[in-house]
């Protein structure tokens, strides 16, 4: 199964700087369940940055994605 494409270069863009902050304060800032849960929401962000591809996105039939872009 091919997952068609629906974030756009901003959108994968802010969603990696947002990932990679959410590492950075699970690691240096919070402790416990706390940590995880932010580790976790980091990477759900970045691989959906990186896949261009997001699952909620496409249940709501949203792209931030162009047409031309393939």
């Amino acid at each position: 199964m091919k997952l068609k494409q629906n974030l756009g270069p901003t959108d994968g863009l802010i969603r990696a700087v947002l990932g990679i902050g959410l590492f950075v304060i699970a690691n240096f800032v919070v402790e416990g369940v706390a940590d995880g849960i932010l580790e976790l929401l980091g990477a759900i962000l970045i691989l959906t940055a990186v896949i261009g591809y997001s699952p909620v996105y496409a249940l709501f039939k949203i792209s931030t994605r162009k047409p031309d872009q393939s």
